[in-house]
């Protein structure tokens, strides 16, 4: 065996395989799934919305949106709609990590039955809280562009160690060094 050869057990589990799974990619998404989850519960599973007494901050915030070109469509409404997107987007991203290639699906339904597990949960449990649809809607919005953008960046990645594992074995073939 020469320096820089490839070796079935280096690339994969039984020497035709795909490459092993990232234990660090599924040991750092996990961990932080595990924390963002938490922080998306505290924040919508409160007994009164976390916007409650902030009317004045909330609209200093409009205001501001408003002279960098928001349209005076985007009102509140439009504002919560809106962090309902950004707070889902790291959700979906990090349940798409962790799932197998093949059932990086799932993590559309994933992300559409937690937020709905939420709305549920509110309008049954929390008297000062309801679900709504636009909350579903944004929410799922929201981790469905992670889920995308992990695809797109998980693919990205899939391609280029596709690229270095054919490199080191054209080299490997030839007995010469990697360079």
């Amino acid at each position: 065996m020469s320096d820089g050869e490839i070796t079935p057990s280096a690339t994969d589990r039984d020497g035709d395989g795909p490459p092993r799974k990232s234990r660090l990619r599924v040991g750092v998404s996990s961990v932080l799934l595990v924390i963002l989850s938490a922080v998306i519960l505290a924040i919508t599973l409160r007994p009164v919305p976390v916007t409650e007494g902030k009317g004045e901050a909330i609209t200093k915030v409009l205001q501001v949106a408003h002279q960098a070109g928001a349209g005076r469509a985007f009102d509140y409404d439009a504002l919560e709609f809106t962090a309902n997107i950004v707070m889902f987007l790291p959700f979906g991203f990090l349940v798409a990590l962790l799932l197998p290639w093949r059932r990086i699906w799932v993590a559309l339904l994933l992300v559409t039955a937690f937020s709905g597990a939420i709305e549920l949960t509110q309008t049954i449990f929390l008297a000062q809280r309801w679900g709504t649809f636009e909350d579903l809607l944004a929410n799922s919005i929201g981790g469905w562009i992670g889920v995308a953008v992990a695809v797109v960046l998980r693919a990205l990645v899939r391609r280029r160690d596709r690229q270095l594992l054919a490199r080191a074995a054209y080299f490997a073939e030839r007995g010469e060094p990697l360079r």
